[in-house]
């Protein structure tokens, strides 16, 4: 353990206390979640023990959890409680009971008011416990309480953990804190080694780990999710650069980088930042020591090697057959049960995608490649180099439809149909009807996302719906598409993502009232939130909630102008006709602010017509008719929002 960590925890002016926990090695996307979870139970353990305390740390290898808590509190805090007893008027019978079950004297016993009517209380004071024996029951509940991912069981215990545990050391301040957990006793700290070759530090690690990476080529590939799980691979770092033969260079860039990624968790070497690779990799090792260094070397370059040498079989194999020959293998490749191959996902998409430019402004000239890129997008899952790399999809389809003679435009945007964030509007468009179709499918069948489970990635599809749609600025309706339980998904999806971006609460409720269309949802909540402080809103927020509430008894929406008969029904009807054209322009251009600004020419013959005209006339007549004018004034603000989920 680092001096820094074993230190201030045995520091003889503080009352310092650490565990380790060390047991058998951890799968590295477990470990953030563990450290993260040992810390936040020990904050709510030791604050509903009553132990005080400074700070606390904890920290993780692929090996070992520990916790660090610096300054506890010697005991736990006093704690001083009321019981609630018997009604007053039953204490000659009921004091003596109810003083026995409290533990006090029962001429102790006080009375006090509750909701008008006397009752016995009973004043409770229990003296904290010593902080050391407390750790003693406190630690293993800690330990036993943690977040599982998976466990395991061994020997005849009933303990599950995620890994079977070697040894435990447990002290605090310089006394060792004694307990058995799972057949294991807590060892003494006098036990531990400190120079022992391990960095317990996440941060400091994988900080190491990038300069030793950095130290050893100039220019290297540092993918974060890389760097993040060798991290939690070793103990004490050591770096090794190994070579591969240069002729693997013919092979596709992404093909030698996950190559080197998934299967060995090297780390590519560049001839210039993020240029040509070079035939070389950078290896982490796990405190190997220098004499063992060549061996590793020589033996991460055998393995290497022989990965590429089937990658470029793949390669060669797959190059065989043109990506546009490969269509009809897609009825092979299942999509989902009841939801057909994937050749019929296919026909769906360019359908979906067709429809989608025909319902936008997108440019119509642009069909034929987007035809193109629709038929062609799954193609290469009938590949053998992205059946032993699923991660490739999309990165091999660009690169066989290159190869096969497909113009780059249709070849990007086979890539980009899988992204979130598609920088052509032909790949967005078949990015958008292949994630509708999945999740318009996927729900059909009942395969909705329920809790934190998602194994079909739908959040993921929303999201993407979400940012392409936003990215390019595509109005489009999706009722039309989506069945409403898909709608109200997505709404959730851009609900929490106009919050993260700072959109109040009840502005975001009243922008998703009624939603269909993702863009104008987004804009007229921008709306909302730059125009909520100006001095005429209120009137605009006012006017809408209100025409909006009684006109919900209206049986119809046309108004007969001829049944128009008070001066200001008139002038309301005079002043909506108006701007309802005024309103609608400035949507149909994306100007928001603008509508929301003609709105408030509404506000004054609005209250005008409250102030003097009966809406519920006894004349039917007249009660139908103004309750329409009502109605389809109430239908224009709702083209912005619902102004009655305003907060005033």
């Amino acid at each position: 353990m680092e001096p820094r960590i074993y230190s201030q925890v045995r520091n003889k002016k503080m009352n310092n206390l650490l565990l380790e926990i060390v047991c058998e090695e951890i799968p590295a996307r477990f470990m953030p979640a563990l450290i993260e979870d040992l810390k936040n139970k020990s904050a709510q353990e030791l604050s509903a023990a009553r132990i005080a305390y400074s700070k606390i740390e904890t920290f993780g290898t692929c090996r070992r959890l520990v916790l660090s808590v610096e300054a506890l509190a010697p005991k736990q805090e006093d704690l001083v409680s009321e019981m609630k007893g018997p009604p007053f008027e039953l204490a000659e019978r009921a004091a003596a009971g109810f003083a026995r079950s409290a533990g006090v004297d029962v001429n102790k016993l006080v009375t006090k008011d509750f909701n008008g009517k006397k009752y016995l209380v009973a004043k409770i004071s229990r003296k904290g416990e010593a902080t050391e024996g407390v750790l003693k029951q406190l630690l293993p509940h800690i330990i036993s309480s943690l977040y599982l991912p998976i466990s395991m069981r061994w020997g005849d215990l009933d303990f599950r953990f995620i890994r079977p545990i070697h040894r435990i050391t447990a002290f605090y301040g310089k006394k060792a804190v004694r307990f058995e957990l799972a057949g294991v006793k807590s060892e003494s700290a006098k036990r531990k080694v400190q120079s022992a070759k391990i960095i317990v530090d996440q941060n400091n690690r994988k900080e190491l780990i990038r300069k030793l990476i950095q130290k050893a080529e100039k220019h290297v590939l540092i993918d974060e999710e890389l760097l993040n799980e060798v991290n939690y691979l070793v103990e004490y770092p050591s770096v090794l650069v190994g070579k591969f033969k240069a002729e693997y260079l013919k092979l596709p860039r992404e093909v030698l980088i996950t190559s080197m990624k998934k299967n060995q968790r090297y780390f590519p070497v560049t001839i210039g930042r993020d240029l040509s690779l070079e035939p070389r990799f950078v290896v982490v090792t796990d405190g190997a020591a220098k004499k063992y260094h060549k061996n590793i070397r020589a033996g991460n370059e055998k393995v290497l090697s022989a990965r590429l040498e089937d990658a470029r079989f793949f390669f060669e194999e797959d190059l065989k057959i043109p990506l546009k020959d490969r269509i009809a293998d897609l009825k092979k490749i299942s999509f989902f049960e009841k939801l057909g191959n994937m050749e019929e996902k296919t026909e769906r998409i360019k359908k979906l995608a067709e429809f989608i430019v025909k319902s936008t402004k997108i440019d119509h000239g642009k069909i034929p490649a987007i035809n193109r890129i629709a038929a062609l997008c799954k193609a290469d899952l009938t590949t053998k180099m992205v059946f032993e790399f699923p991660e490739l999809q999309g990165v091999m389809g660009r690169e066989y439809a290159l190869l096969g003679g497909e113009s780059p435009v249709v070849a990007e945007g086979i890539l980009e149909h899988y992204s979130v964030h598609p920088k052509s509007i032909e790949g967005a468009v078949v990015g958008l009807a292949d994630k509708l179709d999945t999740l318009v499918g996927c729900f059909s069948i009942g395969y909705e996302p329920s809790g934190s489970t998602d194994p079909y990635g739908l959040r993921r599809a929303a999201q993407g719906v979400i940012s392409t749609i936003l990215d390019h600025k595509i109005p489009l309706g999706l009722e039309e598409i989506a069945p409403a339980a898909v709608l109200n998904f997505i709404a959730v999806r851009l609900k929490n993502l106009l919050l993260e971006k700072g959109y109040k609460h009840d502005i975001v409720d009243a922008a998703l009232s009624g939603f269909n269309d993702i863009l104008d949802a987004s804009l007229r909540a921008e709306a909302l939130q730059k125009t909520r402080n100006a001095s005429w809103f209120e009137g605009v927020r006012m006017s809408g909630d209100r025409v909006k509430r009684i006109s919900k008894e209206a049986s119809r929406e046309q108004v007969k102008e001829h049944d128009l008969t008070d001066v200001e029904e008139k002038a309301l009807y005079e002043a909506y006709m108006k701007i309802n054209w005024e309103v609608e322009e400035a949507i149909n251009n994306n100007r928001y602010i603008d509508a929301i600004k003609k709105l408030a020419d509404l506000t004054e013959p609005v209250t005008l017509f409250f102030d003097k005209v009966l809406v519920m006339h006894k004349d039917e007549r007249l009660k139908v008719n103004r309750l329409a004018l009502l109605k389809s004034i109430s239908s224009l603000y709702l083209r912005i929002a619902d102004f009655g989920r305003l907060t005033p």
